[in-house]
């Protein structure tokens, strides 16, 4: 880095001291201004006041002088005009004391009225209220006072009706002249009612008439709200949008994964430091919005934002406990975790994300389930084993519990379809096929036929070594000569038991799980050796002459 050199330093110091006795000069000068414009206006407040106190005396001298009719007119212009001197004594007397804060000197008043209070807020929404419903209640009053003043019209031209067919019948001087004063009064009243029904006539026009054409009335609506409260609003959303910005900036920031981190650990900091930073996000623009609403002195717009905060706070009450679960949830210290295994429906998932919507998920399904946080307030989980997720995959050979081997096609969080050697497919629900005792030929390695097969008793000097021995070496040489040779793990043939007509020779037959769906072709093959061997050793076979087992491997 370069040194500076002794002219630039030089010229520093001579610049220093020349500008700041110029900002010091400039400072004096603002405040000599200040000072000026301040004795300015206290003398033309001086002399307003003074103006007012000698149209005061001259209102007095006036009023205790004036007729009785006119003393009331009088008393209210003295009121007004006592309220005028006073408040321009308190403009005098604010702007000679400076920012010295008088509300000190008030009474304490400690009690709280929160009546007054809420009125206060309330104001500024009810008189633009009442500002904006002005014209129609004007109009609706108009409307109903010339539909009223019409009624008593016609009732007042049928009185004085009424009252000439009478004087048509009257003699007497005495009672016509009281009738005739009478009918002279309700003709005036009709006047009067008439006059009345013209006036408001005429103001429900000049209401109802705009001078203005829509198409004006709207471009200087738009106009006055731009340069107003919409405005206002605008500022305010740009402040909203500023803070959500410099917030979701930080909160990249702040959870981004340090190295060697433990994934575990890295997601509770993350979810903690992530909603902790939501909520300070959403009370620091709320607070923005209101700061933008009172430096533009908008009070409606401040009076609303109080009155949805309050909403808002009142709607939350009762949802604050269940709030709280759902934040230990999210946060991942609830009783359900991330990656860890949790049944739902009666089936097996993987607790894969927590969120607003979680996710669950298991190997072998194929789809994913989301629940809201609400229905995982519910659950419980519990850490993953070494256990199986599903007691079957996709492509697996499995024999049911009516000895049908079937062979799964697809798994979804609904239905299990399943499809026969022969290739009908049936659809199980999925729950209901993860509670069904069954055999997993392909899963387990290695899977196990047998069957018994019965000879006559004449045969029964060489039921014990001869005839096993026999159809051991047949069922070898016939498993050789097939296609499935080189699945086969293991031959096994014995004598099983003397039963009522038979003695009962036992062959099994251990197979490789990749020939799982030769299941009913082995057992063919069993029975069909057998057979054979018999015939060519002229072996009786007694009636009945077999019967099929299965073992499990």
């Amino acid at each position: 880095m370069r040194c500076p050199t002794p002219q630039i330093l030089l010229a520093a110091v001579f610049a220093s001291v020349l500008l700041v006795p110029l900002a010091q000069a400039e400072g004096r000068a603002e405040a000599e201004d200040a000072q000026q414009v301040q004795l300015r206006q206290l003398n033309e407040l001086v002399d307003a006041l003074n103006g007012k106190q000698e149209a005061r005396s001259e209102l007095r001298e006036a009023l205790a002088d004036a007729d009785a009719g006119d003393v009331p007119e009088m008393q209210i212009s003295l009121d007004e005009l006592n309220a005028d001197i006073r408040e321009t004594r308190f403009a005098i007397e604010q702007i000679a004391i400076g920012s010295v804060d008088l509300e000190v000197f008030e009474a304490d008043n400690s009690q709280l009225d929160w009546r007054t209070e809420l009125s206060q807020v309330l104001m500024p929404v009810m008189q633009n209220l009442k500002r904006i419903t002005e014209k129609p209640r004007r109009i609706e009053v108009l409307k109903s006072k010339i539909e009223q003043a019409t009624t008593q019209k016609r009732q007042a031209e049928l009185a004085a009706e009424n009252i000439a067919r009478t004087l048509e019948a009257v003699d007497d001087d005495e009672t016509r002249g009281a009738l005739e004063q009478l009918q002279q009064t309700w003709v005036i009243r009709h006047q009067e009612l008439e006059q009345v029904i013209n006036l408001s006539t005429v103001q429900l026009d000049n209401l109802q008439r705009s001078d203005a054409s829509v198409w004006v009335q709207l471009r200087d609506g738009v106009i006055e709200f731009g340069n107003g409260r919409g405005l206002t609003l605008l500022l305010a959303v740009a402040a909203a949008v500023g803070v959500y910005g410099v917030a979701h900036l930080l909160s990249i920031l702040v959870t981004r994964r340090q190295d060697g981190e433990d994934v575990r650990a890295f997601r509770t900091r993350q979810r903690i430091v992530h909603y902790g930073l939501k909520a300070v996000r959403t009370l620091l623009m709320m607070i923005a919005v209101v700061v933008v609403f009172y430096v533009r002195g908008d009070i409606l717009l401040m009076a609303i934002s109080f009155l949805i905060a309050a909403g808002l706070v009142l709607s939350l009450r009762s949802a604050i406990p269940r709030f709280f679960d759902e934040l230990q949830l999210l946060l991942n210290l609830g009783a359900i975790r991330e990656d860890e295994r949790v049944m739902y429906n009666g089936l097996p998932w993987k607790v894969t994300q927590l969120n607003m919507y979680s996710v669950l998920r298991n190997p072998e399904i194929t789809g994913i389930i989301r629940l809201p946080l609400q229905d995982m307030l519910a659950l419980s989980s519990r850490p993953v084993g070494s256990e199986a997720w599903f007691p079957a995959s996709r492509d697996d050979v499995i024999l049911l519990g009516d000895g049908r081997v079937v062979q799964v096609q697809t798994l979804t969080p609904e239905h299990v379809t399943v499809a026969s050697l022969a290739g009908t497919q049936s659809m199980i629900p999925t729950a209901e096929f993860y509670h069904t005792v069954f055999d997993n030929l392909t899963r387990s390695g290695s899977y196990f036929v047998s069957a018994v097969f019965g000879v006559g008793y004449a045969h029964q000097a060489d039921s014990v070594t001869t005839i096993p021995a026999t159809m051991k070496v047949a069922l070898e040489a016939a498993l050789h000569e097939s296609d499935l040779a080189k699945h086969v793990l293991g031959i096994h043939t014995d004598l099983q038991s003397a039963g009522a007509s038979s003695l009962d020779i036992w062959l099994g037959v251990k197979m490789h799980s990749d020939a799982a769906s030769a299941y009913y072709r082995l057992q063919r093959l069993i029975q069909q050796v057998c057979v054979d061997t018999c015939t060519r050793e002229a072996w009786e076979i007694p009636f009945p002459q077999l019967t099929v087992h299965r073992a499990k491997a």
